[in-house]
């Protein structure tokens, strides 16, 4: 169910230019990148006034038990949630990375990517917090090309809907309910 992904620099022009955008306009902040954990903060694409804007953000809203945090919200029921409809509605964003890892029953870890592309979109929400903007990934049900491994998967978004994605709830109300892109998956060995 999406708990980490991967924002290799090295593996995508794309992903590597949002990072030094959002390192150009926020220099104190630390960005995580490689493997990307639940409170990292990372890069997202945000709705700009006149453009998608790259933004600085920490994986996870903030649970309901202290310490814990949200990381994913069901992609088919968040615009009725009162934790995720507000987000759902006005702050959807898009998160930027190079692949996302799932695990499998037998607890074996698969890196999952684009066939054609070193850069995978998710679909995500944001809100801001008093420590900072957060955001979660949206999950959906797994396509063929995920369920052998795990049931969920990321909502993936591809290049040509990235602008629908931010600025048309109604689009995204649709979108969720879709069958995601194909990706490919790799084993990996720790």
């Amino acid at each position: 169910m999406c708990g980490r992904y991967t924002g290799n620099l090295d593996d995508s022009e794309e992903v590597r230019s949002i990072y030094v955008a959002v390192q150009n306009d926020y220099p104190t902040v630390k960005l995580s990148s490689g493997d990307i954990f639940p409170t990292n903060i990372v890069p997202i694409l945000c709705k700009g006034d006149t453009r998608i804007h790259p933004f600085p953000a920490k994986w996870g809203y903030p649970g309901f038990r202290g310490s814990s945090v949200i990381i994913n919200a069901k992609a088919e029921t968040a615009s009725t949630k009162p934790t995720f409809s507000k987000s759902f509605r006005y702050h959807r964003c898009i998160v930027p990375t190079t692949g996302y890892y799932e695990w499998d029953k037998n607890k074996e870890k698969y890196l999952f990517r684009h066939k054609n592309s070193n850069t995978v979109y998710l679909g995500g929400l944001y809100s801001e917090y008093e420590d900072g903007v957060r955001f979660v990934i949206l999950t959906t049900a797994a396509n063929r090309s995920g369920a052998a491994v795990h049931h969920r998967m990321p909502v993936i978004l591809q290049d040509m809907m990235l602008r629908n994605w931010i600025n048309d709830p109604d689009f995204a109300q649709w979108y969720v309910h879709e069958a995601m892109p194909d990706m490919t998956a790799e084993k990996v060995f720790v």
